[in-house]
């Protein structure tokens, strides 16, 4: 007796539902079913009961459920909405490859959105945990386009915001921001273009806020503070600033600016700045000064600081005699070992040195 051929079989689902197929296979036809319970095949539009995880699997190199929508329509219909109650959305994983590829064709949209809906606070809308790996890494193909845009408000939206970017180093030995690339940041208003804030928990831990690596450009960082406000009482202060920094600052390097302006607190009036500017030249000079008082004889020795012959040369005298004038006051010897020598004072008279030395190198 033949085997009887596999036929497609009709079997009812409760609430009149049919599924046609073979006993590997369903496909769910008519309206109104039941949920499916454990074991039994997914119902596309319906809810499905299941108290395990129910898998798609295939060894095949295609994708194991792949989900379209074709309305036309611009944001009337998404391809795939996932909604968990308590557990993640979606939890993606992969062993060779991306857990998760967005992409999109059309124009000003994104291949990827994380919106954080909950109240003030409680979440971010995006977490890139690394561990020891990259935990972010963002590039394009278009060099006139930047990898990363990130803005605290949608564009033409006004009121105060949040900071766009906060990166913050918690530990010590970290390194809050470390760019090998071009790095472009404006705030227009009242903000600030860029903050970092490193916490460092470490004893003796030097670490670093703000590394930039320009091996191949002129320029690792460029700040423009191109809204400065000229304050009208003070006409040499202003209130915007390229740099504002509060703590030491150290520059391995030359620094090359227009001029350099110190504020200080006036001494006569706490609530009040002293608007100083600094001394400049047409080369780099170091300066020590000082009131030598002179022998009977009229003859004084100055020692100067071990370092400053050891940083400068092509030394300058300036001598002034205090009290009564000095006709006769002079350099006797010339900076040698570290002391040069005066003659032509007054007995036991004072006089008002300065030498100055331009660097080495």
């Amino acid at each position: 007796m033949s085997a009887e051929p596999v036929r497609s079989r009709r079997k009812l689902l409760a609430g009149g539902a049919a599924v046609v197929g073979s006993a590997t296979g369903a496909v769910l036809l008519g309206a109104t079913p039941a949920q499916a319970a454990n074991g039994d095949p997914v119902l596309a539009g319906r809810a499905n009961a299941a108290s395990n995880t129910t898998a798609l699997a295939n060894s095949a190199p295609v994708p194991s459920l792949q989900v379209s929508s074709t309305h036309a329509t611009s944001g009337a219909a998404h391809g795939l909405v996932i909604a968990a109650r308590n557990g993640y959305g979606l939890a993606a994983t992969s062993a060779g490859n991306h857990a998760v590829s967005g992409a999109t064709s059309a124009p000003a949209k994104s291949g990827v959105i994380a919106t954080h809906n909950g109240a003030v606070g409680t979440g971010a809308a995006l977490i890139a945990n690394g561990r020891k790996n990259t935990g972010a890494y963002v590039y394009n193909t278009d060099a006139t386009k930047p990898a990363l845009l990130v803005r605290s408000s949608r564009p033409g939206e006004l009121g105060p915001f949040t900071e766009a970017v906060r990166v913050d180093a918690e530990n010590g030995l970290a390194t809050a921001l470390n760019a090998n690339g071009k790095v472009t940041i404006r705030a227009r208003g009242a903000g600030t273009a860029l903050s970092i804030d490193v916490r460092d928990r470490t004893v003796g831990a030097e670490i670093n806020a703000f590394t930039l690596d320009a091996a191949e450009v002129p320029t690792a960082l460029r700040l423009s503070a191109t809204a400065v406000v000229q304050d009208p009482e003070e006409p040499t202060f202003y209130n915007g600033y390229a740099i504002d920094a509060t703590g030491h600052a150290i520059f391995e390097g030359d620094v090359t600016c227009w001029s350099i302006t110190t504020r200080t607190t006036d001494p006569t009036d706490p609530n009040r700045f002293l608007i100083l500017h600094s001394l400049e030249g047409t080369e780099r000079r170091s300066v020590v000064d000082g009131v030598a008082t002179a022998t009977p004889a009229g003859v004084a020795t100055v020692e100067v600081p071990e370092w400053f012959p050891a940083l400068n040369e092509n030394f300058r005298y300036q001598l002034t005699p205090l009290s009564v004038a000095a006709p006769n006051l002079h350099v006797q010897n010339e900076l040698a070992n570290g002391t040069f020598t005066i003659a032509g004072a007054g007995a036991n008279q004072k006089v008002s040195w300065q030498l100055t030395g331009s660097r080495k190198g």
